[in-house]
């Protein structure tokens, strides 16, 4: 019981980062519109948090296929699917 709420821990911590990542990147490349011009703290923000988000969500799921768990499973599967398409927009951006 103890181990499904450190999963369900992990989750909830994962959302938060691709709320606030989602966030900081909507204002950063789509209200400052100015496409030459990025504001190197919001990039340098915007990699942690890739960084952070990356290595959550890869825990998570390497404790849930370890202990078995098909719904986190499930769960964090997909959220690595938010990390593939994060980095396919970042390299379309940033070529």
């Amino acid at each position: 019981m103890k181990f499904k709420t450190r999963l369900l821990t992990l989750f909830l911590i994962d959302l938060f980062l691709v709320l606030w990542g989602g966030w900081v990147a909507f204002f950063t490349f789509f209200i400052n519109s100015d496409i030459l011009i990025f504001p190197a703290e919001n990039i340098r923000l915007l990699l942690i948090i890739a960084i952070l988000f990356a290595v959550t969500s890869l825990a998570g799921l390497l404790f849930a296929i370890l202990h078995n768990q098909k719904i986190y499973i499930r769960l964090f599967s997909s959220l690595q699917m938010v990390v593939f398409m994060m980095l396919i927009g970042a390299k379309t951006l940033f070529g």
